[in-house]
């Protein structure tokens, strides 16, 4: 019975990660650099436990620690167990001592609660393939049943977090979760769009990470893009994104809360590279200014001193030096194993007619120029008319939008011109838009400012 039983289990979980393998995404380049110098600072941080856990805080780090290293090794367009293995296989205390698998199995074996199991599951079983029923990571004979501690039809613990890392875990390794679970989620649900810590549906808290976990949550439960409690958590998100591109923890924008709402925006079927999301969800910020949350990730990295090379800075830093900022940036930046499910993906396509953000600049003064209709991921060329003034060149996101900030020159006559952007169509014909400007009398010293994709 006790054979038949894991072998069940590790065929539900087998069947769960097919069904739910995250579809490759393209990661935009500069992403990709961050994760890698990210990475390269991880590994730095190895414990002589082989663990990550630069807090003192067992559980605490190390999953998540694991889990970056994995995702930066992946190299195909679905998950791959095999190569996250070997990846956080490789990285050995000192190069022979013991791997964060080594630590991760210590660390099972302290595990009582159902949200710290339902946790490990998630971030430490799923990922590599390991089965929860019998969870040995380091293959030392000791298994521990993740699944049983965790049970398939819990539907409360400790804090709401842990219940969110529930339906999460009983969708992997149990299938789906209670009926009740999942109400009970929808029911915490804040006026504003989103969820607290607690809970508490009556609160009035701005918390980006709880909210991206219950989205996770419902979506890895059957929600869709267009479910009432995903749109108003969409709101809650598009309401507290700052001008930065950053979502705060405290008031102070945080690069674990900007990784989280990114994962919860991703699991609604959206490109956080573009404004999509956003416009969807409140059409009156449509056509105005979006900035990548992920290039303000990548704005928070330290290129030293040489021991801080790679390291993501955070506000609670002062705290004392952790590894998890630097661990959920890479999960967000790269968003392949998280979010563990995503709703069908969601397109926009901004209007083919371009937009200014001011129809009357200054000889020497910047304009930002946004539309659609082009291919995707094309390059394009912006021009001054009507005797042809090249301003600079822009490319297109994943929907053939764009948005570029250019100068017109300083010698350009007062009077009316036009800002005209060409470059390919979806079906690959040269296509041009143009859209009027006047260049008033005033002229300002020339500030070069290079084009800018801004989604």
């Amino acid at each position: 019975m006790k054979v038949r039983r894991l072998f069940a289990c590790a065929a539900v979980l087998s069947a769960a990660l097919f069904a739910l393998a995250p579809a490759g995404s393209a990661v935009p380049p500069a992403s990709r650099t961050t994760a890698d110098a990210a990475v390269q600072w991880l590994v730095a941080q190895q414990q002589p436990d082989g663990g990550f856990e630069l807090a003192g805080f067992p559980g605490f780090e190390t999953r998540d620690a694991a889990l970056a290293i994995a995702e930066h090794a992946q190299t195909g367009a679905g998950w791959s167990t095999s190569e996250a293995v070997s990846a956080v296989g490789a990285v050995k205390y000192h190069g022979t001592g013991p791997t964060a698998f080594d630590a991760l199995d210590t660390y099972a074996g302290t595990i009582s609660s159902a949200g710290a199991a339902a946790k490990t599951i998630v971030l430490s079983a799923g990922p590599f393939g390991f089965d929860p029923a019998a969870f040995d990571p380091a293959g030392n004979g000791s298994p521990v049943d993740l699944t049983s501690i965790m049970g398939c039809s819990t539907t409360s613990d400790a804090t709401f977090s842990s219940l969110l890392y529930i339906v999460l875990g009983e969708r992997l390794a149990c299938g789906s979760a209670p009926s009740a679970a999942i109400t009970a989620v929808r029911d915490a649900q804040q006026a504003n769009g989103g969820w607290n810590y607690n809970g508490d549906s009556s609160g009035t808290d701005i918390d980006p990470d709880t909210t991206a976990l219950a989205v996770q949550a419902l979506v890895a439960s059957g929600a869709t893009a267009t479910d009432p409690a995903v749109v108003h958590a969409l709101q809650f998100f598009a309401a507290n994104q700052q001008a930065s591109g950053a979502w705060q923890s405290f008031g102070t924008d945080d690069p674990n809360s900007t990784a989280t709402a990114i994962l919860g925006i991703t699991a609604a079927g959206y490109d956080v590279e573009s404004p999509c999301w956003r416009d969807t969800v409140d059409p009156t910020k449509a056509g105005t200014t979006y900035a990548s949350p992920t290039v303000w990730i990548s704005s928070q990295q330290l290129t030293s001193p040489p021991s801080d090379a790679g390291r993501i800075a955070s506000p609670n830093d002062g705290y004392g030096l952790t590894t998890f900022a630097t661990s959920q940036s890479v999960e967000g930046l790269l968003q392949s194993w998280l979010p563990i499910a995503r709703a069908s993906a969601q397109t926009c396509a901004a209007s083919p007619t371009p937009t200014v953000d001011n129809a009357t600049p200054a000889a020497g003064g910047a304009v930002t120029v946004s539309g659609g209709g082009f291919a995707p991921a094309t390059q394009l060329t912006i021009e001054l008319h009507s005797t042809p003034v090249v301003l600079g060149t822009t490319t297109t996101d994943a929907y053939g939008n764009y948005s570029a900030t250019v100068t017109i020159p300083a010698d350009t006559a007062p009077g009316a011109h036009s800002i005209v952007v060409s470059g390919l169509d979806p079906d690959g014909a040269p296509r041009s838009v143009s859209v009027a400007i006047t260049v008033n009398g005033t002229v300002v010293a020339a500030v070069v400012v290079s084009p800018r994709f801004t989604g």
